[in-house]
Protein backbone atom coordinates (compact mmCIF):
# COMPACT_ATOMS: atom_id res chain seq x y z
CA UNK A 1 0.00 0.00 0.00
CA UNK A 2 1.66 3.73 -1.30
CA UNK A 3 0.41 6.59 0.43
CA UNK A 4 1.73 8.95 -2.10
CA UNK A 5 -1.75 9.57 -2.80
CA UNK A 6 -3.10 10.43 0.14
CA UNK A 7 -4.86 13.69 1.16
CA UNK A 8 -3.66 15.23 3.11
CA UNK A 9 0.02 14.19 4.12
CA UNK A 10 -0.30 11.96 7.21
CA UNK A 11 1.54 14.34 9.95
CA UNK A 12 1.19 14.90 13.70
CA UNK A 13 -1.27 17.52 15.28
CA UNK A 14 0.57 20.20 17.58
CA UNK A 15 0.06 19.80 21.50
CA UNK A 16 -3.72 21.38 21.60
CA UNK A 17 -7.20 21.09 22.42
CA UNK A 18 -8.05 19.40 18.79
CA UNK A 19 -11.55 21.03 19.09
CA UNK A 20 -10.26 24.60 20.17
CA UNK A 21 -8.20 25.11 17.21
CA UNK A 22 -8.54 22.22 14.08
CA UNK A 23 -12.19 23.93 12.32
CA UNK A 24 -14.25 21.09 10.69
CA UNK A 25 -16.70 22.40 8.23
CA UNK A 26 -20.26 21.92 9.07
CA UNK A 27 -21.16 20.36 5.76
CA UNK A 28 -21.08 16.47 5.57
CA UNK A 29 -19.94 14.78 2.48
CA UNK A 30 -20.98 11.41 0.60
CA UNK A 31 -17.44 9.48 0.45
CA UNK A 32 -13.82 11.12 1.22
CA UNK A 33 -13.50 11.86 -2.86
CA UNK A 34 -16.35 14.23 -2.33
CA UNK A 35 -14.86 16.03 0.48
CA UNK A 36 -11.16 15.95 -1.16
CA UNK A 37 -12.67 17.87 -4.49
CA UNK A 38 -13.39 20.92 -2.32
CA UNK A 39 -9.56 21.08 -1.15
CA UNK A 40 -8.63 22.55 -4.32
CA UNK A 41 -5.64 24.34 -3.26
CA UNK A 42 -3.78 21.04 -1.65
CA UNK A 43 -0.73 20.81 -4.15
CA UNK A 44 0.97 23.54 -3.13
CA UNK A 45 -0.17 23.17 0.67
CA UNK A 46 1.08 19.95 0.75
CA UNK A 47 4.84 20.81 0.52
CA UNK A 48 4.40 24.14 2.82
CA UNK A 49 3.29 20.90 5.50
CA UNK A 50 5.47 19.12 5.08
CA UNK A 51 8.25 21.92 5.22
CA UNK A 52 6.49 22.85 8.87
CA UNK A 53 6.62 19.77 9.70
CA UNK A 54 10.31 18.53 8.72
CA UNK A 55 11.64 21.98 10.36
CA UNK A 56 9.81 21.49 13.62
CA UNK A 57 10.87 18.03 13.81
CA UNK A 58 14.44 18.67 13.60
CA UNK A 59 14.18 21.12 16.54
CA UNK A 60 12.35 18.91 18.27
CA UNK A 61 15.18 16.16 17.96
CA UNK A 62 17.65 18.24 19.14
CA UNK A 63 15.70 19.99 22.09
CA UNK A 64 14.97 16.44 23.49
CA UNK A 65 18.51 15.27 23.50
CA UNK A 66 19.94 18.32 25.54
CA UNK A 67 16.89 18.18 28.10
CA UNK A 68 17.76 17.01 31.44
CA UNK A 69 15.59 16.52 32.90
CA UNK A 70 13.27 15.08 30.35
CA UNK A 71 10.07 17.33 29.45
CA UNK A 72 7.58 15.49 28.22
CA UNK A 73 3.96 17.34 27.95
CA UNK A 74 1.11 15.34 29.12
CA UNK A 75 0.01 15.18 25.47
CA UNK A 76 2.76 13.28 24.22
CA UNK A 77 2.23 10.51 26.78
CA UNK A 78 0.84 8.18 24.33
CA UNK A 79 3.99 7.38 22.79
CA UNK A 80 5.42 5.96 25.72
CA UNK A 81 2.58 4.34 26.74
CA UNK A 82 2.28 2.00 23.49
CA UNK A 83 6.15 1.31 24.18
CA UNK A 84 5.81 0.16 27.65
CA UNK A 85 2.93 -2.22 27.32
CA UNK A 86 4.75 -4.03 24.44
CA UNK A 87 8.84 -3.55 25.70
CA UNK A 88 7.59 -5.87 28.67
CA UNK A 89 7.54 -8.87 26.22
CA UNK A 90 10.50 -8.17 23.88
CA UNK A 91 14.56 -8.24 24.40
CA UNK A 92 16.53 -5.25 24.15
CA UNK A 93 15.62 -4.89 20.44
CA UNK A 94 12.35 -3.20 19.27
CA UNK A 95 11.05 -3.21 16.05
CA UNK A 96 8.82 -0.53 15.21
CA UNK A 97 6.89 0.80 12.62
CA UNK A 98 5.01 3.97 12.51
CA UNK A 99 2.22 4.56 9.99
CA UNK A 100 1.66 8.39 9.80
CA UNK A 101 4.61 9.05 11.79
CA UNK A 102 5.74 12.33 9.69
CA UNK A 103 9.01 13.51 10.17
CA UNK A 104 10.01 10.79 13.19
CA UNK A 105 9.01 12.94 16.11
CA UNK A 106 7.55 9.44 17.86
CA UNK A 107 10.93 7.92 17.34
CA UNK A 108 12.52 11.09 18.71
CA UNK A 109 10.80 10.68 21.80
CA UNK A 110 11.23 6.96 22.56
CA UNK A 111 14.94 7.25 22.19
CA UNK A 112 15.53 10.46 24.26
CA UNK A 113 13.15 8.13 27.09
CA UNK A 114 15.36 4.78 26.26
CA UNK A 115 18.73 5.82 25.13
CA UNK A 116 20.92 2.90 24.80
CA UNK A 117 18.55 0.61 27.09
CA UNK A 118 16.73 -0.05 23.68
CA UNK A 119 17.94 -1.02 20.13
CA UNK A 120 15.39 0.72 18.01
CA UNK A 121 14.47 -0.50 14.45
CA UNK A 122 11.92 2.75 13.95
CA UNK A 123 10.14 2.41 10.01
CA UNK A 124 8.00 5.79 9.17
CA UNK A 125 5.36 5.03 6.69
CA UNK A 126 4.30 8.42 5.16
CA UNK A 127 3.42 10.05 1.71
CA UNK A 128 5.96 9.89 -0.79
CA UNK A 129 6.48 14.47 -0.36
CA UNK A 130 6.84 13.62 3.85
CA UNK A 131 9.15 10.48 3.26
CA UNK A 132 11.43 11.71 1.03
CA UNK A 133 12.14 14.81 2.98
CA UNK A 134 12.35 12.80 6.23
CA UNK A 135 15.26 10.80 4.85
CA UNK A 136 17.14 13.51 5.98
CA UNK A 137 16.94 13.17 9.52
CA UNK A 138 17.54 9.38 8.74
CA UNK A 139 20.15 7.12 11.31
CA UNK A 140 21.05 3.69 11.63
CA UNK A 141 17.70 3.07 13.51
CA UNK A 142 15.48 5.52 11.76
CA UNK A 143 13.87 5.22 8.53
CA UNK A 144 11.11 6.46 5.74
CA UNK A 145 8.77 4.85 3.53
CA UNK A 146 6.17 5.89 1.31
CA UNK A 147 5.17 2.02 0.87
CA UNK A 148 3.52 -0.23 3.49
CA UNK A 149 4.57 -3.25 1.87
CA UNK A 150 8.31 -2.31 1.29
CA UNK A 151 8.73 -1.39 5.32
CA UNK A 152 6.91 -4.43 6.21
CA UNK A 153 9.03 -6.32 3.83
CA UNK A 154 12.27 -4.71 5.26
CA UNK A 155 11.80 -4.55 9.15
CA UNK A 156 10.51 -8.55 8.91
CA UNK A 157 8.18 -9.17 11.46
CA UNK A 158 7.59 -5.83 13.86
CA UNK A 159 7.12 -5.79 17.62
CA UNK A 160 4.59 -2.94 17.32
CA UNK A 161 2.57 -1.57 14.76
CA UNK A 162 1.96 1.96 15.88
CA UNK A 163 -0.53 4.97 14.41
CA UNK A 164 -0.98 8.05 16.00
CA UNK A 165 -3.82 10.46 14.58
CA UNK A 166 -3.44 9.56 11.23
CA UNK A 167 -6.14 6.61 10.51
CA UNK A 168 -8.98 9.44 10.13
CA UNK A 169 -7.35 11.17 7.32
CA UNK A 170 -6.86 8.05 5.00
CA UNK A 171 -9.15 7.48 2.14
CA UNK A 172 -10.58 4.01 2.97
CA UNK A 173 -9.64 3.36 7.07
CA UNK A 174 -10.90 0.42 7.29
CA UNK A 175 -9.17 -1.08 4.83
CA UNK A 176 -5.66 0.84 5.82
CA UNK A 177 -6.82 -0.95 9.31
CA UNK A 178 -7.01 -4.76 7.67
CA UNK A 179 -3.28 -3.79 5.83
CA UNK A 180 -1.66 -2.90 9.31
CA UNK A 181 -3.42 -5.82 10.99
CA UNK A 182 -1.46 -7.81 8.53
CA UNK A 183 1.61 -6.74 9.34
CA UNK A 184 2.93 -10.27 11.37
CA UNK A 185 3.20 -7.38 14.42
CA UNK A 186 2.66 -9.04 17.97
CA UNK A 187 1.33 -5.99 19.14
CA UNK A 188 -0.40 -3.28 17.74
CA UNK A 189 -1.32 0.34 19.12
CA UNK A 190 -3.83 3.36 17.70
CA UNK A 191 -4.35 6.40 19.29
CA UNK A 192 -6.13 9.96 18.76
CA UNK A 193 -8.64 7.98 16.22
CA UNK A 194 -11.72 10.11 16.05
CA UNK A 195 -14.96 7.35 15.61
CA UNK A 196 -18.28 7.33 15.79
CA UNK A 197 -20.66 5.30 17.48
CA UNK A 198 -23.34 6.02 15.36
CA UNK A 199 -24.23 3.41 12.31
CA UNK A 200 -22.40 5.45 9.46
CA UNK A 201 -19.10 6.84 9.00
CA UNK A 202 -19.03 10.95 9.42
CA UNK A 203 -17.12 12.64 6.16
CA UNK A 204 -16.22 16.41 6.78
CA UNK A 205 -13.32 18.84 5.44
CA UNK A 206 -10.96 19.80 8.30
CA UNK A 207 -8.94 23.30 8.12
CA UNK A 208 -5.76 24.37 9.96
CA UNK A 209 -3.25 26.51 10.14
CA UNK A 210 0.04 25.33 9.41
CA UNK A 211 1.79 26.13 12.17
CA UNK A 212 -0.76 24.12 14.43
CA UNK A 213 0.85 20.70 12.83
CA UNK A 214 4.33 19.10 14.33
CA UNK A 215 5.50 19.80 17.19
CA UNK A 216 6.38 22.78 18.93
CA UNK A 217 6.13 26.48 17.54
CA UNK A 218 6.23 27.39 13.95
CA UNK A 219 9.99 28.49 13.24
CA UNK A 220 10.89 31.79 12.88
CA UNK A 221 11.15 33.06 9.23
CA UNK A 222 8.49 30.40 8.38
CA UNK A 223 5.60 31.93 6.79
CA UNK A 224 2.06 30.17 8.21
CA UNK A 225 -0.88 29.39 6.20
CA UNK A 226 -4.10 27.15 6.11
CA UNK A 227 -4.35 23.92 4.58
CA UNK A 228 -7.66 22.32 4.71
CA UNK A 229 -8.03 18.21 3.76
CA UNK A 230 -11.12 15.10 4.43
CA UNK A 231 -11.53 13.72 7.53
CA UNK A 232 -13.62 10.37 8.30
CA UNK A 233 -15.01 9.46 11.24
CA UNK A 234 -15.08 5.90 11.14
CA UNK A 235 -17.57 3.94 13.12
CA UNK A 236 -16.17 2.44 16.12
CA UNK A 237 -18.16 -1.12 16.01
CA UNK A 238 -16.29 -1.76 12.55
CA UNK A 239 -13.21 -0.62 14.03
CA UNK A 240 -13.21 -2.96 16.96
CA UNK A 241 -14.75 -6.24 14.68
CA UNK A 242 -11.50 -5.32 12.11
CA UNK A 243 -9.34 -4.97 15.18
CA UNK A 244 -10.29 -8.79 16.65
CA UNK A 245 -10.02 -10.49 13.67
CA UNK A 246 -6.27 -10.99 14.44
CA UNK A 247 -6.03 -9.39 18.04
CA UNK A 248 -7.05 -9.07 21.53
CA UNK A 249 -8.01 -5.79 22.37
CA UNK A 250 -5.91 -5.74 26.03
CA UNK A 251 -7.12 -1.52 26.90
CA UNK A 252 -8.83 0.73 24.99
CA UNK A 253 -8.31 4.19 25.79
CA UNK A 254 -10.95 6.85 26.14
CA UNK A 255 -9.26 9.67 25.24
CA UNK A 256 -10.85 12.75 24.46
CA UNK A 257 -14.68 13.65 24.98
CA UNK A 258 -16.25 15.92 21.82
CA UNK A 259 -13.05 16.11 20.23
CA UNK A 260 -15.08 17.38 17.06
CA UNK A 261 -18.30 18.54 15.97
CA UNK A 262 -19.46 17.05 12.32
CA UNK A 263 -22.77 18.86 11.69
CA UNK A 264 -25.13 17.87 14.74
CA UNK A 265 -23.15 14.73 15.64
CA UNK A 266 -20.08 14.54 18.65
CA UNK A 267 -16.84 12.60 17.36
CA UNK A 268 -14.78 11.36 20.98
CA UNK A 269 -11.37 10.31 20.15
CA UNK A 270 -10.24 6.37 21.44
CA UNK A 271 -7.12 4.36 21.23
CA UNK A 272 -6.60 0.19 21.25
CA UNK A 273 -3.61 -1.68 22.85
CA UNK A 274 -4.05 -4.78 21.30
CA UNK A 275 -2.00 -8.32 21.35
CA UNK A 276 -1.77 -10.59 18.44
CA UNK A 277 -4.05 -14.19 18.77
Amino acid sequence: MQLKDFVPPILIRVIRVIRKTNALDSKLYGSYQEAALACSTYGYEQQALVNVVFEKTKRYRDLLHGQKPLEIDLTNVRTPIGLSLAIRYVANEMRVIDFGGACGAHYFIAKALFAERIKLRWYVVETSAMARKGKELENDELRFFDDLSVAKTKIGEPDLVFSSGTLQYVPDPYMTLKDLTQCSARYIFLTRWGLTTGDKELVCVQEAKLSWNGPGPLPDGMADGVTRYPMTAARKDKVEQILKERYEIRMQFNEDKEAYRMDRHRVDMYGYFGEAR
